[in-house]
């Protein structure tokens, strides 16, 4: 009998055969199998005797897959950006292999999950767009596969912007569009947004502003709306401007000469105007020396002023302001400014109708009556021979007290004028500004008859047969005259003229008359007459004449001297007695003689005066000083000796500098030769001494008594101090006396030395750094030039914390610049500066210090993280990181979340780290991250996976970072090498062995070769030992003590201890205890 699970089967196709008296056969048959039939199987036999069951045999039903609909995901729409997962059930034995394909394109099967044998899925993450089509599942078994129906994907996506409106400004009245686009599934609506509020009808892609005014101006958006979301685009701007309106204040202005003209502007538009041009005949006066101001009022007014403190004449003309908002501009109405001046000068001056007492002058009116009408005209006339104004009347004046006529008049005739006399006529227009310039013309008046006898006339006997007569002419010669001389030998009765002789008749002033008779009286008289017309003046007086004249008796007397100036004597005296004379007294002869100096010298004088005056003296002498008179035949006796005293005088040279030495740095000597005595013209008192600073353009006068100078061989000398710094000087002196300073002498150059600067550097500012938080700009000017003192080389900076007492500041030498920044500071801290000048000499004093507050500090933000890499063994691979902050962060790599250990090559700046990994192996794998940190905070960058793919692991030993070194992967039986950990030097060592079951492993590693640093002078000491021996025993042994403090050893260490110590025993007495 045949059993499945136990339970009997009564299929009929059972069947059993006998095979021999001993044994019987049976078999069981299973036509067209199916899963029913799968399970254990027995077969049970049965004799008299008793029952036996065989061993169960196990029946596999296998059958090709079938997907069963009901636990397979159908077709759906999803939203992007979410999660979706897609399963597939199906039967079959084996169990089946599942694979998907989207659109008939097979999918990565690292994607798949297998939830059972029978059942998968695939989850579909962050859904895009990309992820839309028709997913199928295939299972697979040995006997056959099956499709799923296909499971279609269909992605909403939320609106994306494809073109956003643009801001645009336009001007009021016209017609804007604004155009925007957008795509997503479904595809969305469009509302416009005015000011952040839907815009009623305004639903589709453009709208149209017609006719905008100023409550159009505002953001504009378009709102795309879907299943799948909102989005909003970008705002725009929309900014309704007006042209400017623009006043101004006058249309036209009168402005007299010299007077202030003012002109205002007015304007308003949207935006309100923010510039003003002035024009002036349409050139513009920004470049001009204008005073123009622009201000605003109440925000919505802009207004200008143009100021001419003093107008000119070529300030006339037309004017215009121009308004400009940052879109348009707009002038106003042309104002016409008038300036109101005086006159220009009348034309064509000439003189005609000339008499002996009048003229006639006309004019021309002026080419330009300076914008305003005429009010007269003034006619000056001035006497040219004593140059006096004469006030005279002429036709038409309109005053009686000189020539002053109507704008209309332009001719006059000038009355009461003297004969033969020279006259300068000006004339001149006026209007209520002023005066035109003066046009001179001159003219004389004609000739007539004399009007006065002549002068000072005199009959002088020369000797006993000749008299001389003189006269001047008459002080009213009225024209070019000659003279009748007539002589009497009795004095005439009613001066008549007929017992008179004439003479002479000629134009000289003086006649000599001879063979008269000796000791006789004569008499005489003159009469002028004019030679053009031969019209006769008035009879001059009779005088009379005697021959027989001799020298004077006696000389002048009363003589009196007064000082007059310091190289002149004024001298006064009283003639020659009457009775002493002996005739007419022709002349004087002075006489003056100074001992000190052999100066002597005489002045004659014309017998009419009886006072002179003594020039050319020498100044600060003691002249004696005599007179006498002399008569046509000669000189009378000499008057007493009279002393006279002239003042002093300033010198009439300087003296002579002969050089000037630089004593010290603002000090210098100066040395001079003293003036001669001759030419000092008096006592010196002192000197004027003359520091000329070319440098700088002053001038230090210095006064320097006598008693205040070193006297010398050759001269005097005088140390000047306190002269300016590292200037040019040219030095000049001069002499003085009581009356005053000489010439001053030739000048001569010097240059006084550097000194530290007297005053500290200007201008000086700060401002915060790029990093405000931590640096500050600084920038200052020189000192001010005459505070140098000399050439600013080098500066100095000293800042402090002001929080902190007690500590000294940071000092920064710098060359001759005059911009720095500190950096490394720290943030929100007050920190005092102050700045100091240097010369070569040393620096000056500091500049008052400026307090700082920096900025508070700005944590670290990531700019750039490390990038996931996937590379084959062996090759290069480079990881940076950025990072921004205040302070600029510091970074450290991180490897699998520690701190990365120093086998790999990094490069750490401020605020940037890069990682080298050179000839990359498996143990290179894994995480790895910047992280960047400052006072403000810690930030760690995204993770980079790194992963090394390696092919050719057969019999490797794969490579790996352990204790602290970098092992590089090795074939087994090889031995790797290494650098040593980066604390010691030299290279360790490790070998790939396989073990018992063929698998490649790991020796342990052999540092033998690696020496700590602070073994180098452990590995010294065998040297030492070996020339110093027991001598350098205890140095050794503190040596080798001092350097196994550290209990972190490598092999190298032990190595070159035992090598130390192996000469230790060589070197030194062993000491055996005693028994």
């Amino acid at each position: 009998m045949w059993y499945k699970n136990n339970e009997l089967i009564t299929s009929p196709f059972t069947n059993f055969t006998n095979g021999n008296t001993n044994s019987r056969n049976g078999s069981l048959i299973i036509p067209a199998t199916n899963i029913t039939d799968e399970g254990f199987y027995t077969c049970v036999l049965k004799n008299d005797l008793g029952s036996v069951t065989s061993m169960a045999a196990w029946i596999d039903v296998q059958f090709a897959p079938a997907i069963l609909l009901g636990s397979t995901s159908i077709s759906r729409t999803v939203i992007e950006n979410t999660t979706i997962s897609l399963q597939c059930e199906s039967t079959g034995d084996p169990s089946p292999a599942f694979t998907w394909t989207k659109d008939g394109l097979l999918i990565d099967a690292s994607s798949y999950i297998s939830r059972s044998p029978h059942l998968n899925e695939i989850i579909l993450r962050n859904i895009t767009s990309t992820t839309a089509g028709f997913y199928v599942c295939i299972a697979t078994n040995l006997i056959g596969n099956a499709s799923s129906r296909p499971m279609e994907i269909v992605v909403y996506t939320k609106p994306r912007i494809l073109s956003a409106p643009v801001s645009t400004n336009t001007l009021a009245g016209s017609m804007v569009s604004l155009i925007c686009s957008g795509s997503g599934t479904p595809l969305p609506n469009i509302t416009w947004l005015f000011n952040g509020n839907p815009t009623p009808g305004a639903n589709q892609s453009a709208i149209q502003l017609v006719n905008v005014d100023s409550t159009k101006t505002g953001n504009y958006q378009c709102l795309f709306q879907n299943n799948a979301g909102s989005t909003i685009s970008a705002i725009a701007k929309l900014f309704v401007y007006t042209i400017p309106l623009v006043r101004i204040s006058d249309n036209q202005l009168q402005v007299p000469l010299g007077k202030a003209i003012v002109l205002t502007c007015n304007a308003s538009s949207i935006p309100i105007p923010t510039s003003v041009t002035w024009m002036k005949n349409n050139t513009n006066l920004a470049a001009l020396p204008y005073d123009i101001t622009f201000n605003t009022l109440n925000g919505s007014i802009a207004t200008s002023t143009l100021r001419i403190n003093a107008s000119r004449h070529e300030d006339a003309g037309f004017y215009n302001c121009i308004m400009s908002n940052i879109y348009r501009n707009a002038s106003s109405k042309a104002a016409n400014v008038i300036i109101l001046e005086s006159p220009w000068s009348v034309q064509n001056v000439q003189i005609s109708v000339v008499t002996s007492s009048s003229l006639m002058v006309s004019w021309d009116a002026p080419i330009f009556t300076g914008n305003t009408p005429l009010t007269n005209y003034t006619v000056s006339v001035t006497n040219a021979n004593n140059n006096r104004l004469v006030q005279i009347p002429c036709t038409s004046s309109l005053t009686s007290n000189g020539c002053i006529v109507s704008p209309t008049t332009t001719s006059t005739n000038i009355t009461g004028l003297l004969s033969d006399s020279r006259y300068n006529i000006q004339i001149w227009a006026s209007n209520i500004i002023g005066d035109s310039g003066k046009e001179l013309a001159s003219e004389t008046t004609d000739e007539t008859n004399p009007g006065s006898a002549v002068r000072n006339l005199y009959a002088l006997g020369y000797n006993s047969t000749s008299i001389r007569i003189a006269w001047k002419p008459p002080s009213i010669p009225n024209g070019r005259i000659k003279y009748l001389l007539y002589q009497w030998l009795d004095y005439p009765v009613n001066a008549s003229k007929d017992a008179s002789t004439l003479i002479y008749d000629g134009e000289d002033t003086s006649f000599d008359s001879e063979n008269l008779e000796e000791n006789k009286n004569y008499f005489y008289q003159v009469v002028p007459y004019n030679i053009k017309y031969g019209l006769t003046g008035p009879n001059s007086i009779i005088v009379n004449g005697t021959t027989h004249e001799d020298v004077p008796s006696s000389a002048p007397i009363n003589v009196t001297v007064t000082q007059t100036s310091t190289r002149s004597i004024s001298i006064w005296w009283q003639p020659v007695p009457l009775r002493d004379r002996n005739g007419v007294i022709l002349k004087y002869k002075i006489t003056y003689y100074s001992s000190k100096w052999m100066h002597e010298n005489s002045l004659q004088v014309d017998g009419s005066k009886t006072t002179a005056i003594l020039d050319k003296l020498i100044p600060f002498t003691t002249y004696n000083i005599t007179i006498t008179a002399a008569t046509v035949i000669g000189y009378g006796p000499i008057s007493n000796s009279i002393f006279a005293n002239t003042s002093q005088s300033s010198p009439d040279v300087s003296p002579v500098l002969q050089h000037v030495i630089v004593v010290n740095n603002n000090s210098a000597q100066v040395f001079w030769q003293l003036i001669p005595e001759r030419e000092r013209n008096g006592i010196i008192l002192g000197y004027h001494i003359m520091f000329n600073n070319t440098k700088f353009g002053f001038v230090d006068n210095r006064t320097i008594f006598v008693n205040q100078t070193t006297s010398n061989a050759n001269g005097r000398s005088i140390i000047a101090m306190n002269l300016k710094y590292f200037s040019m000087y040219q030095v000049s002196l001069t002499a003085f006396t009581i009356a005053g300073a000489g010439p001053y002498s030739v000048k001569k150059s010097i240059q006084t030395l550097e000194s530290v600067p007297s005053a500290p550097p200007t201008d000086f500012t700060t401002t915060p750094g790029t990093l405000a938080a931590t640096s500050i700009v600084i920038k200052w000017s020189p000192p001010p030039q005459t505070n140098q003192n000399g050439i600013i080389t080098q500066y100095k900076l000293l800042y402090t914390l002001t929080a902190i007492h007690g500590i000294n500041g940071t000092v920064v030498m710098l060359r001759n610049v005059t911009q720095y920044t500190i950096y490394n500071l720290n943030p929100s801290s007050n920190y005092s500066i102050q700045i100091a000048a240097g010369t070569a000499l040393g620096f000056g004093p500091y500049h008052k210090p400026i307090v700082h507050l920096t900025s508070l500090a700005v944590k670290p933000s990531i700019t750039q993280s490390p990038q996931s890499i996937t590379a084959a063994a062996g090759t290069d691979i480079t990881l940076e990181c950025r990072a921004t902050g205040d302070p600029i962060p510091t970074v450290q790599w991180l490897n699998n979340n520690w701190p990365i250990v120093p086998v790999y090559e990094t490069i750490s700046r401020p605020g940037y780290g890069k990682l080298l990994i050179k000839n990359s192996n498996a143990g290179d794998n894994g995480t790895y991250q910047c992280r960047f940190t400052n006072i403000k905070a810690v930030v760690t960058s995204n993770i980079a996976i790194v992963k090394v793919n390696d092919g050719n692991t057969t019999n490797f030993c794969l490579g790996e970072v352990i204790s602290n070194m970098r092992w590089p992967k090795t074939y087994s039986g090889y031995t790797a090498t290494t650098l040593c950990p980066r604390s010691a030097i030299g290279n360790a060592t490790r070998s790939c062995k396989l073990d018992t079951n063929g698998n490649p492993i790991w020796t342990n590693i052999d540092t033998t070769n690696c020496e700590s640093a602070t073994y180098a002078e452990v590995s010294a000491l065998n040297q030492r030992l070996d020339t110093q021996r027991a001598n350098a025993s205890e140095f050794a042994i503190n040596t080798l003590s001092l350097a196994t403090r550290n209990r972190t050893l490598y092999g190298g260490d032990i190595v070159a201890a035992v090598s130390v110590l192996t000469k230790l025993n060589e070197v030194t007495e062993t000491i055996t205890e005693p028994e």
